[in-house]
């Protein structure tokens, strides 16, 4: 099994897409998916490299306007829980909106919500 870091190549990274893309698809899987993908945010946020290897990822995965949407509400949905609490977590927020802007995905509060 390849892990995301260890996708050295281009293709390697898109079968990861590729089946990032069928989790986030498939009814059943859709919520498990959403959450290992915030785990993997919430690892990326502590990891620059781990960082920009999860941006790649996810503008692979940013293809169609749905998927865009889903990701952009999933990454500020997580930035705005890290934002807030007893002990908010900037950095997880800041990375969530670095993502945002690397991976070049829209604002979800003009669409709809995933």
């Amino acid at each position: 099994m390849t892990t995301l870091a260890e996708a050295a190549e281009d293709q390697d990274r898109q079968h990861l897409a590729d089946l990032w893309r069928a989790a986030f698809s498939s009814r059943p899987h859709t919520g498990t998916a959403g959450e290992v993908m915030c785990d993997w945010i919430r690892t990326a946020a502590r990891d620059p490299l781990g960082e920009q290897h999860l941006a790649d990822l996810l503008r692979r995965l940013a293809v169609t306007a749905t998927e865009r949407d889903r990701l952009s509400y999933l990454l500020r949905g997580l930035s705005r829980t890290a934002g807030r609490g007893p002990e908010p977590d900037r950095p997880l927020a800041e990375a969530c909106l670095r993502l945002l802007t690397a991976a070049d995905l829209p604002d979800p509060e003009a669409g709809t919500r995933y």
